[in-house]
């Protein structure tokens, strides 16, 4: 049986269990791939998801310059309608051979119609989704969803918000300011309990006179 990408991040040592848990409950909430979804959460970074993808597909990853600096004329290889049809961006053209980053590189059916549409051999390489959103609006002018543009945190506070909705239906509530979420973007995400109010002092009674 293949292994997954979840399984495979854990036994890199790259993820926990309740990690993994945690993202795939965002997954289903926010849609979208899991790798993205660790991204966004500040789970991992995309140098780490990339050698697992590459690990678990068997494709190179495309690196963020290869989709930063693609010249017009291999732009213009593949068109406005190939690239929204299969969310994919042409890299780099040697002789008859175009390199094409997509999300999906084992996509045959993606492969075999853009082949046949520009009449060149397509090297199929791995890009991470969220890079490839950015490309596809950069050089086709495709809008990325609304999730792409908003920050990690967000997506953080979101879940936050959703789990305390839920303990309270449970009977479970807490406050928002028990706990918060330290981290950035490609790091491990720290859950830490959040400073509490002192009480404040109580003061004895005056002398009586």
């Amino acid at each position: 049986m293949a292994m997954k990408l979840g399984e495979l991040l854990i036994s890199e040592n790259l993820l926990t269990q309740g990690q993994l848990e945690e993202a795939l409950q965002a997954q289903v909430i926010f849609g979208g791939k899991l790798g993205t979804i660790l991204i966004e959460m500040g789970m991992i970074n995309e140098k780490a998801l990339g050698e697992a993808l590459k690990q678990l597909l068997g494709f190179p990853c495309a690196q963020p310059e290869d989709l930063d600096s693609v010249p017009q004329p291999v732009i213009d290889l593949i068109g406005l309608d190939l690239a929204e049809k299969y969310k994919v961006v042409p890299v780099s053209l040697s002789g008859r051979k175009l390199t094409l980053a997509m999300a999906d590189p084992r996509n045959i059916q993606a492969i075999d119609e853009i082949s046949f549409r520009t009449g060149y051999i397509i090297l199929p390489v791995l890009a991470l989704e969220v890079r490839l959103y950015f490309a596809l609006e950069k050089y086709y002018g495709i809008k990325r969803p609304m999730r792409y543009i908003a920050p990690p945190k967000q997506v953080r506070e979101e879940l936050d918000q959703l789990h305390i909705v839920r303990d309270s239906e449970r009977g479970q509530s807490k406050p928002a300011a028990e706990e918060e979420y330290l981290g950035a973007p490609g790091s491990e995400q720290i859950r830490v309990a959040a400073p509490q109010p002192e009480p404040a002092p109580v003061l004895a009674p005056p002398p009586a006179a």
